[in-house]
């Protein structure tokens, strides 16, 4: 009785130990089964991928390598594109430079010389001295800031080098002179003005010439004017007389003192070779210029 219930109570133990052994050889089992499984699956799927072809390149030189290579060999291996030379343009030859055709030389033909102007004929019937210098036909009038010009015949220019202390220039007593128009043109100082107008006499001057200058009396650079006692008196225009002096026995130099309009006192000297009456022709037009002093 002892004997058979042992061997009852291990039965149990030995189908528990059974059951757990088949168990381990089946899990043994498929873990080796789905090892190998997975191991074939890797074969296939590796041999069986496609091969990587290397892109041909638009320009290889000769010793050019492709760029990407196979991960592994095949049976076949791709063929490399055959390289092809690029030839470079041929550049072409630069056009040679046209030199431009010279001008021709041209000779200026000679300047024209300008004719020169018949002096004027005395007038029959002389202006009154109120008169305005007169404007002569033909005749070039000059306009300067620092001179006054009046064209008066046979060949007259006044010239005026005013005082000027703005722009430093205190080089005059004011004159006013009658003189050619080369001496216009040099710009002559006023002393150059006074000594050439002192060495000119009447005999020096041409048929009909006369030398005007008017002097500022209240200048610094006045010279002290002594004529004695005066001739007559004289009215350069209404109102506004002056005393005039003969300074020359033959009537051939005048001196004059005269007050303008706005009370300067001045004192000028005419030089002529043409005897100066009150009905002179030259007297009546010196009186015109002195007129002007009233309106400079």
């Amino acid at each position: 009785m002892v004997g058979e219930r042992k061997t009852a109570g291990s039965r149990p133990i030995l189908a528990a130990l059974g059951c757990l052994g088949a168990g381990l050889l089946l899990v043994f089992g498929l873990t080796i089964g789905a090892s190998i499984g997975y191991l074939v699956y890797r074969t296939r799927t590796q041999g069986s991928a496609p091969t990587a072809t290397p892109a041909p390149l638009a320009r290889v030189t000769a010793t050019a390598e492709p760029t990407v290579r196979p991960a592994t060999p095949t049976a076949t291996a791709p063929q490399r594109p055959t390289p092809t030379r690029v030839s470079r343009p041929t550049p072409s030859p630069a056009p040679s430079p046209t030199l431009p055709p010279l001008p021709t030389p041209t000779t200026a033909p000679p300047p024209t010389p300008s004719p020169t102007p018949a002096p004027a004929p005395a007038p029959t019937n002389p202006p009154s001295v109120a008169a305005t210098p007169r404007t002569i036909e033909g005749w070039q009038e000059y306009r300067d800031p620092g001179y006054l010009r009046v064209q008066i015949p046979p060949g007259w220019l006044v010239v005026t080098t005013p005082e000027a202390p703005e722009y430093n220039l205190h080089s005059c007593h004011c004159y006013w002179m009658l003189m050619s128009q080369q001496m216009v043109q040099n710009s002559p100082s006023a002393e150059d003005v006074a000594a050439w107008f002192d060495s000119m006499g009447p005999d020096d001057l041409a048929p009909g010439g006369v030398l005007i200058e008017i002097l500022r009396a209240d200048s610094e650079y006045a010279p002290p004017v002594d004529w004695g006692t005066p001739f007559s008196r004289v009215e350069i225009r209404p109102g506004f007389p002056a005393e005039y002096y003969v300074l020359d026995p033959a009537g051939r130099k005048w001196g004059f003192r005269y007050r303008d309009a706005r009370g300067r006192s001045w004192a000028i000297i005419v030089k002529t070779n043409d005897v100066l009456t009150g009905k002179s022709p030259t007297l009546i037009d010196i009186s015109a210029i002195l007129e002007t002093i009233d309106h400079r």
